[in-house]
């Protein structure tokens, strides 16, 4: 197999935007999950050494902001302006089931990507990545499972412009779309 280029990053602030859109996780964390394996301060942790990729579903900002889990009282917030929720967050949650518990992530996952698979299906790419990075995993919401409360991980267009700059200043080969030749050397901003 050839090398291939790293996955494109997603910028575009309005996608997705479709709720329930459906993406791709992947990770090596604890395949343990439920209220019984959150432990508190340490949890009962069972790392996998296959690395796992599962669906995971996209909840829109305004559904995440009041999700609420009525077993253990946790809560996001009251309204989309009374909410724990943050504007960097990218939020997600496991297809429906009849489990007590849905597909999440879990302690060991964070770092991980969150993306969209074959979003350039159209475009014929030499080395066949043609998904989509939306978000870098982050969190649980109270454990590892939860169906009330999505998931939390940092969405990719919030972080554009450090991205961006960083990316610039720190790559031997960045992509063309990030214009780095144009970048203000003081501000990194496009000139």
């Amino acid at each position: 197999m050839g090398v291939r280029s790293p996955v494109r990053l997603n910028f575009n602030e309005s996608y997705p935007s479709s709720p329930d859109e459906s993406l791709e996780i992947i990770g090596h964390g604890s395949t343990l999950g439920g209220l019984e394996n959150s432990g508190g301060s340490t949890p009962n942790i069972k790392q996998t050494q296959i690395l796992h990729t599962a669906e995971t579903l996209y909840v829109p900002f305004e559904t995440c902001a009041v999700a609420n889990d009525p077993e253990t009282g946790n809560k996001y917030g009251n309204s989309p302006t009374n909410t724990l929720v943050k504007d960097h967050w990218f939020c997600t949650t496991g297809p429906p089931t009849d489990s007590e518990l849905t597909t999440s992530t879990c302690y060991g996952d964070s770092g991980g990507p969150v993306f969209k698979e074959n979003f350039f299906e159209g475009e014929i790419s030499e080395d066949g990545n043609n998904d989509l990075l939306l978000a870098v995993i982050s969190g649980t919401s109270g454990y590892c499972g939860n169906k009330n409360l999505p998931l939390w991980n940092q969405r990719v267009s919030y972080h554009k412009q450090w991205i961006i700059e960083n990316g610039c200043a720190l790559s031997q080969a960045p992509p063309a779309e990030w214009n780095c030749d144009q970048l203000d050397e003081v501000t990194g901003l496009a000139t």
